[in-house]
């Protein structure tokens, strides 16, 4: 009931302004994120967000309507794994929904999975992970990060030219046969990206 009359009557005073119901145009939840994202830049933090990171490894995940009718719920699902900033947060949110409507079909836990790489991805220094022809492409802000990460994996990797206007590089990998295929690439990056940040928890 709280939290409804806040998105309602709005918050009244902040930070020294008169607020005035604004906050019921983006609802209570995004008003705080977007206000938290407005203190951590001010004060010259950079929030993480694996939504910063976009992982195109022709992986197909979802949720399906089988799972979680409601179409609010399973937007409020996708939202909650694209938002986890740590592992942990993601690991909760995961066994929250297994609570609530079972134990998560291939496609949800793919969709998982899928968000563990983002986000260890994200706290990486990686920006994007993509195929093109052959190879698997990572920019990032820390290549011999990276580099760490995939030392001694079967294939090659590979520091491509330098830093772009991004002040991103790119960290060309070429798996060996299947290596590409979405499943196997999913699994591989799991292993090399994931599974130390799980150790080290």
């Amino acid at each position: 009931i709280a939290m409804r009359d806040l998105e309602i009557r709005g918050a009244g005073n902040l930070l020294g302004a008169e607020q005035s119901g604004h906050i019921a145009t983006v609802g209570y939840e995004m008003y705080c994120q977007l206000l938290e994202d407005a203190v951590a830049r001010l004060r010259d933090e950079v929030p993480l967000s694996g939504t910063d990171t976009s992982v195109e490894i022709g992986v197909l995940a979802s949720i399906p309507r089988g799972w979680i009718p409601s179409d609010l719920r399973r937007m409020e699902a996708y939202r909650r794994i694209g938002q986890a900033d740590s592992l942990e947060h993601l690991q909760s949110t995961a066994e929250d929904l297994a609570s609530a409507y079972g134990e998560p079909p291939d496609q949800v836990r793919l969709l998982l999975d899928l968000a563990e790489v983002r986000l260890a991805a994200a706290l990486m220094g990686i920006r994007s992970i993509l195929i093109h022809e052959q190879d698997v492409i990572f920019r990032t802000v820390a290549p011999r990060l990276l580099e760490e990460a995939m030392a001694g994996i079967k294939g090659s990797v590979r520091l491509v030219g330098g830093r772009d206007k991004a002040g991103l590089h790119e960290v060309y990998y070429r798996p060996t046969a299947n290596g590409l295929e979405p499943r196997t690439l999913l699994t591989i990056l799991r292993r090399r990206l994931v599974a130390p940040l799980l150790e080290e928890s």
